[in-house]
């Protein structure tokens, strides 16, 4: 009898081990993970067989019945670590590794720190490999688990990590996962971390899928000296396809998870619960799609500004959309206790369609689910019961937890800065800029508080100073040139207006040749063929950049030059339109160039500088030609080739746009070009890692119809075109031709000395209209300026109207006229210089995230199709403007001789209709920089349009007609402020 029970008892244990085998299957984007598929399973019995099953390379079932204890088995070191957060009990202490201490936290108490060697490094874990958990006992205590090298189709299962060095920060990492594959991380507990609970590295971790675990984070030290552990899920990879689903993520202060990289996450069915910080923190390139999930005693769900993408899934409505890419309608998210959460970026939802998708359960099953099931042994709500089953901090009810966490953020003010602070430093360590890192430090404070410059310590005298005058600089001087590259750029744009004029002659002296409406074919064709140019700025800029561009429109021009010089007159027209296309690239190029590569208080200045220069050159340019009676190819091919040799030299000599070479990974490239653009370090630094965190790398293949489709692109599709069609309507009743009224009042001027003085007073305005418009954009308001200049041109158009035959008629007459052409001129520049810094950042990618997860080049390339569409509307409006003059019964240009009601009534209109466009879609850029104007952009327009016309259009009234001086409330304190980011501009009123 003792023998059959003794059978009994080893039959049973036998029985129960070899009934362990994975359960279930992996949903979302691992689906299909097999592991060590049918392989015998194993079991080993000592932390050595453990590393070796884990590291061969044979398909394994590797079965964990006991704890692992790596505890001691590769001793400690002892050595001299740093307090980055005080030497108070509960806060965690740093390892001084790879001299993080030393490099970046050097201000910090020096502090002894004995450290087990085991933990710092995981077992690395080969592929084909499932690692499993026998009930509640398989433990591995003191090391975590890498899966990196390429390993691929692994499963971890039913297992704890537990007590990596909890107490110090780089002391390990529970799981690991970089350039992998086919990862599935099931019901996992993992508990009293130094480090991250989860981490996928910057390379490409591809396909995962994180279910079911427990990620405890109450712990005796964090960064936050709270008992709430900070380092919870970093998802950093730079092609990663992650589902999370199912997963209990409690007791966090802070990045639970953190998305970033080229991330696509889908999160669904999870239950945060517990946080005196943040769950969500999504970064450039972060996209997140969260349905389904409970959020309970979460004050702050996503830190803001959310620098990716996110779909919260806010409504049943608005998450129809799903069903589109997800193959179901996404479900509304739960809260308890919690802040907000709704945004709903739909973008990047394409990125989903054809891949493994996670199904999704409502929010209210998820609540009484996924806390009592998630995790190593199906712990209940708030307890494990599981071999790593805690022992501080059991809290019982909601009640003792918000009791334990009251004001948990005020005991401790300058977290926030040290939170910034952290997050400058892995910046600085993963893009190796140590020799920079206290001024990205610097850089990332002045970013969360601009006006904190004159008490941060460790600025110099020089900083302080340059930091004011970008602040509070009302000058309007304009400074002259002070580098090599702004002297490039001068020479370039005074290079590039000298063929301009050339072909404004020949198709003047052509015109005149012609009979009938052929006269209309060169002006009408080149401002399409301008147009082609404009677009081809678009493949050029993915493949060689903004300066190469530029540089490859600069030969376009050579080309045309020399073809004109050996080519016969007959073949003139073929070489002209490479002129008008190599212009047209140069103009898309540069005017984006010169928008991201100048500061925001100069950025007018700058782009106005350009446009002055160049029509100087075309000025000169204008005035050497007309003189010659006959333009033989002689004379035009080497005025149109040699300064197109100069432009392709001047844009040689330019660095390239520091937000390509973020895009392109080279961050130290972008640093240095900051400093060559007449800033001080801490500028350089600041504005390097602004663009990094706004950038928003790894957005979907772009395509003409994402103009239409996704929100923050349509918005600025939106405002950037009807400005320019804003610029066409304008120009009505200006750009046609007045030879009868100009010929009579050379007539009038001749025989009335006061009359010539008017006429020379009336030339010095025009000559000098070119730097008035530069000091007038740079002193008013974008948005403010371009309004009152079309309320202008309003009464110039009735002026220039042709009521009477008197001398002095005529005399206001003409100069209301030569006021038009100034007016207008204003109003071209502000529409070339809007269209350039309007299209979101988010946009000017490094690499877009396509269909089947591949990663596809898109460098920089959404501005150049923004610049090319809003330029595109202005000059094909003006273009149908022209050939609806030309196909009239009555020529618009009569009416300069004879006057005409109707065209009066018509130009009133269109310039009203352009008055109330630009109103209501324009956004002020004034003074903010390009990241600023993108995050405006997700801020929906129905909202702005609200704002303008119930609360700002009957204030103007008010104060217009009535004299009344109220506040006006700006938009981000009005209730019209809901659903997208704050522009603090908005709301400024005229």
């Amino acid at each position: 009898m003792k023998y059959r029970n003794l059978l009994a008892i080893v039959a049973g244990c036998i029985a129960s081990t070899s009934a362990v085998s994975v359960s279930g299957a992996a949903e979302g984007f691992a689906k299909g993970v097999t592991g060590g598929g049918s392989a015998t399973a194993v079991y080993p019995s000592t932390t050595a067989e453990l590393v070796s099953y884990l590291g061969d390379s044979e398909a394994r079932v590797i079965v964990l019945t006991k704890t692992f204890d790596f505890t001691g088995t590769e001793g400690t070191t002892t050595a001299t670590g740093c307090a980055p957060w005080g030497t108070a009990s509960a806060c965690q202490l740093a390892i001084n590794q790879n001299n993080w201490c030393t490099n970046y936290e050097s201000d910090a108490p020096s502090v002894s720190v004995t450290y087990d060697n085991a933990g710092v490094l995981g077992i690395t874990v080969n592929s084909n490999k499932s690692l499993l958990g026998s009930g509640s006992s398989g433990v591995i205590k003191g090391k975590g688990l890498r899966i990196v090298s390429g390993a691929s189709n692994i499963i971890i299962q039913n297992i704890a990590i537990t007590d990596i060095n909890p107490q110090y920060v780089w002391g390990g990492d529970a799981i690991t996962i970089n350039d992998a594959d086919m990862v599935w991380i099931d019901h996992v507990t993992t508990a009293r971390i130094g480090r991250q609970h989860l981490v996928l590295g910057t390379s490409a971790s591809n396909r995962v899928t994180i279910s079911n675990n427990y990620f405890n984070g109450v712990t005796s030290y964090s960064a936050t000296c709270d008992s709430y552990h900070y380092w919870g899920i970093y998802l950093d990879g730079s092609n990663d396809l992650v589902t999370m689903k199912g997963n209990y993520i409690y007791h966090f202060s802070g990045r639970s998870p953190k998305v970033q990289g080229n991330t696509l996450l889908h999160a669904v069915n999870n239950y945060w619960y517990d946080s005196t910080g943040h769950a969500f923190e999504i970064g450039s390139g972060g996209y997140v799609l969260a349905e389904g999930n409970v959020f309970q005693n979460i004050d702050t769900i996503v830190e803001s500004p959310v620098d990716g993408q996110l779909f919260t899934s806010p409504d049943s409505t608005t998450n129809k959309v799903c069903s589109t890419y997800l193959g179901h309608v996404c479900q509304v998210n739960g809260f308890g206790s919690s802040g907000t959460f709704s945004q709903a970026d739909t973008g990047f939802l394409a990125n989903f369609a054809g891949k493994n998708i996670a199904s999704a359960s409502a929010y209210t099953v998820v609540q009484s689910s996924v806390p009592s099931s998630a995790g190593q042994g199906r712990p209940e709500p708030h307890r494990v019961r599981s071999a790593v089953e805690l022992t501080e901090g059991v809290v019982g009810d909601n009640d003792g937890i918000r009791r334990a966490r009251s004001d948990s953020r005020h005991h401790d003010p300058e977290f926030p800065s040290r939170e910034i602070i952290l997050n400058a430093d892995e910046f600085a360590t993963k893009y190796d800029l140590g020799d920079i890192r206290h001024l990205l430090r610097q850089g990332a404070l002045l970013l969360d508080d601009p006006d904190s410059y004159m008490q941060r310590e460790g600025l110099t005298e020089e900083d302080r100073a340059a930091l004011a005058n970008e602040r509070f600089s009302q000058s309007r001087h304009i400074p002259f040139a002070n580098s090599r590259s702004d002297y490039a750029l001068h020479v370039g744009a005074f290079a590039l207006g000298l063929p301009v004029a050339v072909f404004t002659i020949l198709m003047s002296r052509t015109n005149a040749s012609l009979e009938g409406r052929t006269q209309y074919a060169p002006i009408l064709l080149y401002p399409f063929v301008f147009v082609v140019g404009l677009w081809l700025a678009h493949p050029l800029d993915t493949s060689v950049g903004r300066r190469g561009a530029a540089c490859i429109g600069a030969v376009l021009l050579i080309t045309s030059g020399l073809g004109r010089f050996f080519l016969q007159a007959q073949q003139a027209h073929v070489i002209d339109i490479i002129y008008f296309a190599g212009y047209g690239i140069i103009v898309c190029e540069l005017s984006l160039y010169l928008a991201e590569t100048s500061l925001p208080s100069s950025r007018r200045a700058v782009l106005s500088r350009f446009q002055l220069l160049h029509n100087a050159g075309f000025a000169i340019g204008t005035a050497t030609l007309t003189n010659l009676s006959y333009l033989s190819s002689s004379i035009t091919g080497p005025f149109v080739a040699i300064p197109g040799a100069i432009c392709l030299l001047c844009f040689w000599m330019l660095p390239e746009s520091p937000r390509l070479c973020i895009a392109q990974g080279d961050l130290r490239s972008a640093y240095e070009t900051m400093c060559q653009l007449t800033k001080v370090k801490v500028q350089a630094a600041r504005d390097t890692y602004q663009i990094y965190i706004s950038a928003e790398t790894g957005d979907h293949c772009l395509r003409l119809r994402d103009f239409l489709t996704v929100p923050a692109l349509r918005r600025a599709a939106l405002s950037s075109a009807a400005v320019a069609f804003a610029c066409s309507l304008a120009s009505i009743g200006e750009s046609t031709p007045q030879p009868g009224v100009l010929g009579n009042t050379e007539t009038y001027a001749a025989e009335s000395g006061p009359l010539m003085m008017i006429l020379i007073l009336l030339d010095a305005i025009f000559t000098i209209r070119m730097y008035w418009m530069l000091i007038m954009s740079t002193s008013l308001k974008r948005r403010r300026l371009y309004l009152l200049v079309q309320m202008a041109m309003l009464v110039f158009l009735v002026l220039s109207q042709p009521a009477s035959k008197q001398r002095w008629w005529i005399a206001v007459q003409c100069a209301a006229g030569y006021m038009l052409v100034a007016l207008s001129a204003i109003s071209q520049l502000i529409t070339v210089i809007y269209t350039a810094e309007v299209f979101p950042l988010r946009y000017r990618s490094t690499y877009a995230l396509c269909p089947f997860g591949q990663i596809m080049p898109a460098n920089q390339e959404t501005p150049a199709l923004g610049m090319a569409l809003g330029t595109s509307v202005w000059l094909l409006t003006t273009a149908i403007l022209q050939l609806i003059d030309l196909y009239l019964p009555v020529p618009l240009s009569s009416v300069y001789v004879e006057i005409s009601y109707p065209f009066i009534a018509f130009a009133f209109c269109a310039h009203v209709f352009a008055l109330i466009a630009v109103y209501l879609l324009m956004v002020e850029t004034h003074d903010r920089t390009l990241e600023e104007i993108s995050a405006g952009f997700e801020t929906p327009m129905r909202n702005i349009l609200a704002y303008r016309i119930r609360l700002e259009l009957p204030h103007i009234l008010k104060r217009c007609l009535l004299g009344k001086r109220s506040p006006l409330q700006p938009f981000e304190e009005s209730r019209y402020n809901t659903g997208g980011i704050v522009l603090p501009t908005t709301g400024d009123s005229l």
